[in-house]
């Protein structure tokens, strides 16, 4: 995934909208594996993992 600085402005919009999504989730289910937050939000893997790994 690019980098916040490499996208456009709808991609950047949507990328922060996904992140308060996963965000919300997982205050709300700490213990949850990434297929669960993919399934509940439908948000992309790739975008979670990402999300996950800072």
């Amino acid at each position: 995934m690019n980098r916040p600085d490499q996208l456009c402005v709808a991609c950047t919009q949507l990328m922060l909208e996904e992140t308060q999504i996963v965000k919300a989730y997982m205050r709300m289910n700490p213990n949850a594996t990434v297929m669960e937050v993919y399934h509940q939000t439908g948000v992309s893997l790739q975008t979670i993992k990402t999300f996950m790994q800072e």
